[in-house]
Parts: C-alpha cells; structure tokens; sequence
C-alpha cells in the first residue's frame, strides 16, 4: 500500500513539474464599499502586502495619527487599488486606519502582525493533524497540483525549511515518510 501511493504522488511530481508557491510573502485584499472595509482586523506578516480595492464610490486608506506606520492612498475611484508593504521596521503594530471620507460613519480599520508561526514541532505536518503520515502527503499533492488543499500552516508544509513550497518538500516528505533518511526540521 504505503509503495503503490509513493508511486502515485511520484507521478503527480511529474506532472507538476516546477510548480512553487512562495511562502514569503502573501497578498491580502481589502474590500472598500459603502462605509466599511472587509474583512476587518486582518493579519499579515512581515513582507506582506495588504492592497485596498475600491469596489464603489470614493474611500481612501489613511493611517491613524500616532499610528507607527504613516500611508494615504489619496482618493480612490470605484476599480481602483492601492498597496502597503508591512516590514520589520514597521514595528509590531497594530496598525489602525481609516477612510477619510467615512470616518464619522464607522469607516475604521486595524491591521494586525500575525504571530511568527503557526508550526510548532517539526515541520512536514502539513495538514496540521497533529502526527506526519500520508494524508500530509496526500495534502502536499493536492495543494501543489491545484487540487483544492488550501495550506493552514505554510511553515509547516515547508517541510525542508529552505523558504518555498514546491516539489523537493514533496521529495523530503516522502523520503521521511519511508525511512529514506530524511530528518524533519524544526519550525522557527
């Protein structure tokens, strides 16, 4: 059993030749509309970008006096976007905002830092189950080919900890998983 499904997630590798995801950084969506943004208090990590969308009439996204990162879109049209990159130097946050426009109607925001990690122990428990068998490797396959997984914990399937989610996590999964000398590293 455990053979014919290495086997199989070997074909799948085949297939999805030099598929990665890069799990540095992540692109989140703010929705502006009526007199609010959605979804509210969203985390990001450092080296994320979060990108305010203009879905109708006019907003902008202006940081809070005191906040510790200083932005304005200016004013936004319907269709239109703006992004901020969230780094170290930022510092920790949180980070409140607000539409210009909408303040006095409840048009307010927070962006928040995730914490570091959602891994704890050793990585390669990617779908975050509690032990590393092959429905992570099942979940591995499906999230590198599209199948639908969505990742909870992207450090977790990182599982040779060099910063990416492609194929030789695949590799180092299954080496683990048979006995082919492979040691899970730790998560950050």
């Amino acid at each position: 059993m455990l053979k014919s499904y290495i086997t199989a997630a070997g074909i799948a590798a085949i297939f999805i030749g030099g598929v990665a995801h890069d799990v540095r950084a992540t692109i989140h969506t703010i929705n502006m509309s009526g007199f609010s943004f959605s979804p509210l208090n969203t985390a990001v990590h450092y080296g994320d970008t979060v990108r305010w969308h203009n879905l109708s009439g006019v907003h902008t996204s202006t940081s809070d006096i005191g906040a510790p990162k200083v932005w304005t879109s200016g004013t936004m049209s319907s269709g239109q976007d703006f992004d901020v990159v969230f780094v170290a130097g930022d510092g920790p946050g949180p980070f409140s905002y607000h539409c210009e426009f909408h303040v006095d109607l409840g048009m307010v925001d927070t962006i928040r830092i995730a914490p570091a990690s959602c891994c704890t122990g050793k990585r390669g428990n990617v779908n975050m189950a509690g032990i590393v068998d092959l429905s992570d490797l099942s979940a591995l396959v499906s999230y590198l080919t599209g199948g639908g997984f969505v990742l909870p914990c992207v450090d977790a399937a990182n599982v040779n900890a060099a910063g990416i989610v492609d194929l030789s996590d695949l590799s180092a999964l299954v080496s683990y998983l048979t006995g082919g000398g492979f040691d899970l590293p730790n998560c950050p």
